[in-house]
């Protein structure tokens, strides 16, 4: 499905019960992106920001790897102070 959005698909019909609709959602975003129909990402970060949940693995990797950097940095901060 994906390969045929870069050959010019712009709606698919989905069943909404399907588990796999979030990682649909999420993967039409980035190929809007890619296919240049969102030219600076702004819906994909608008949508990653306000529901990262959609986004699963990745948006999980992604805040942890965040909270781990504010982590470093301030054990770094406290032992350039001592």
């Amino acid at each position: 499905m994906l390969a045929a959005m870069v050959a010019g698909l712009d709606s698919v019909l989905a069943v909404t019960a399907s588990p796999v609709i979030p990682l649909l959602a999420t993967s039409t975003l980035a190929m809007d992106f890619l296919t240049g129909r969102d030219p600076n990402g702004q819906h994909y970060l608008a949508t990653y920001r306000a529901h990262p949940e959609r986004f699963g693995a990745v948006a999980k990797s992604h805040a942890t790897n965040a909270r781990e950097r504010r982590r470093e940095r301030a054990a770094q901060a406290q032992s350039q102070e001592t």
